[in-house]
């Protein structure tokens, strides 16, 4: 430690920093953060010191710093207070919940979506219908409270097929969706139904819900959405495509199978639906080239284990 804080001393006075300036950087540089060092540094009246603070205690994943950051929750920085939040989610300890939930209601869409990032790292199932609550929220909080009902999971489920059925049109397409992210088998069905049965951007929600869910047997109606019949000029965009969402989920779930429908649609006058099957084909191919990799290596193992 002496030597490292001798050479960081040198370095400084060589820069032209003061003798006494330079010792004291050297020390400071070299000096280990600890729970104790981090904590003053919180009620700064800088508030990039105060951010600092924050990082450095997500860094150190002490639980001691649970309550002090509960407090930087009411910070005057934006910055500060949403990165206690996002932090509070790391560190993942059960007394924060309540306090974030509270923060779901901040008046600035940033600091709410960093809220339900920080309920969806805890993964406590208190926070569930507040969040739930929050899907009805603008895109920016809707996207990171969607990934939080993920994150929580099976939980979660009972309350989204309820949110499938709100009057609000923005719940339902984003409880789809998060419905997926949860990985629940208990999804598949009616997401399913939603792909058969909806139109517009609930159906689209579905396709993206069953990419995200990962299970094969979505794969056969996603070919037949990515074959809808679309009507209008080619050239221009259509709102919420099906085909562009099937096109990704299939790509998400791997199965060669859907390779050919996807060649099909890669060559679609639709730009737009045209990528999408393209990445896809992309995605899936990579996917079989591991798959036919780990079977080689199984076989060799097995080989050499019969040799022995």
């Amino acid at each position: 430690m002496q030597k490292s804080i001798g050479t960081l001393t040198l370095v400084l006075l060589f820069l032209g920093a003061p003798a006494p300036l330079a010792a004291e950087c050297g020390r400071a540089l070299v000096q280990e953060d600890t729970l104790e060092s981090i904590l003053p540094q919180l009620e700064h009246r800088d508030a990039g010191t105060r951010l600092a603070a924050v990082r450095k205690l997500a860094r150190l994943g002490d639980a001691g710093a649970v309550e002090p950051l509960i407090g930087v929750l009411d910070d005057s920085d934006q910055w500060v207070r949403e990165e206690a939040a996002r932090t509070l989610g790391v560190l993942g300890d059960a007394r924060a919940v309540k306090p974030l939930i509270a923060a779901l209601g901040h008046k600035t869409p940033s600091m709410r979506a960093a809220a339900a990032a920080g309920l969806g790292d805890i993964g406590h199932a208190d926070a569930v219908a507040p969040l739930v609550a929050a899907l009805a929220s603008d895109e920016v909080v809707q996207r990171e409270v969607i990934d939080a009902l993920g994150k929580i999971g099976s939980p979660a489920v009972p309350s989204l097929l309820e949110a499938l059925q709100s009057k609000d049109s923005r719940v339902p397409p984003a409880a789809a969706v998060a419905l997926g992210k949860t990985g629940d088998e208990k999804g598949l069905e009616p997401l399913l139904r939603l792909l058969e049965k909806s139109s517009g951007r609930l159906r689209c929600a579905a396709a993206e819900g069953l990419g995200a869910l990962g299970d094969r047997k979505a794969v056969a109606p996603l070919r037949k959405a990515l074959k809808t019949k679309v009507s209008g000029p080619a050239w221009r965009p259509i709102p919420h495509d099906v085909r562009v969402s099937a096109a990704t989920a299939l790509g998400l779930l791997g199965d060669p199978a859907a390779l050919a429908d996807l060649r099909v649609a890669s060559k679609d006058s639709s730009r737009s639906l045209s990528e999408a099957a393209k990445r896809a084909i992309t995605r899936i191919e990579k996917c079989v080239k591991v798959a036919e990799e780990r079977k080689r290596k199984e076989k060799e193992a097995g080989e050499g284990g019969g040799n022995g």
